[in-house]
């Protein structure tokens, strides 16, 4: 009985650190745009009607990339799941105010998960007759899924990532890794 519960620690604790490298996977990754595409942005939680710092983190990456050059037109993917407005609406708008035309926004507001935001641009983009290739823009530690639900939706990514600077990481990796565990089983 004892060696038995060594036994499921061991593996417990294996399979915990494995799926840590996956969520770290894009920490040290550098994003070296290739040529102008769309830029997928991933909804995270609002604040009332208010971007979270998650989501705020993710736009100021989006808008970097587009005052860049890098972006040409942005995908914001997000549902309302508990609130009046959705992520997308609301990522919209700050856009907006931050200088990005209105023409070179497209929302997407059905999602309630990073596997629907995939599954729905992808439809989107089928229906707008677009099959280019997108930007992925999120934070490095969601990229790993962010990119297996985007093979699985059919959507050419390239990531995107980028290191949050106010986020609590090690809680913010343990969440993901638990996510991971459960879009395993969500096929």
């Amino acid at each position: 009985m004892i060696i038995g519960a060594y036994i499921l620690i061991a593996v417990l604790l294996s399979g915990g650190y494995l799926l840590w490298r996956k969520v770290s996977y894009f920490d040290t990754f550098d994003f070296q745009p290739d040529e102008p595409r769309p830029g997928l942005i991933l909804g995270a939680a609002l604040r009332g009607s208010e971007p979270s710092t998650a989501l705020r983190e993710r736009l100021h990456h989006a808008l970097r990339l587009f005052e860049q050059g890098w972006v040409s037109e942005f995908i914001c993917s997000g549902g309302g799941y508990h609130n009046k407005v959705s992520e997308a609406e609301v990522m919209r708008d700050y856009l907006k105010e931050h200088g990005v035309p209105a023409e070179a926004i497209v929302t997407e507001t059905d999602s309630i998960n990073t596997l629907e935001n995939l599954r729905h641009t992808s439809n989107l983009l089928k229906k707008r007759n677009n099959d280019s290739q997108i930007y992925l823009i999120t934070h490095n530690y969601h990229m790993f899924r962010a990119l297996i639900s985007a093979e699985r939706a059919g959507v050419h990514a390239h990531p995107a990532p980028f290191a949050s600077k106010h986020m609590l990481m090690p809680y913010h990796k343990a969440r993901e890794c638990l996510a991971l565990i459960k879009l395993f089983f969500n096929r």
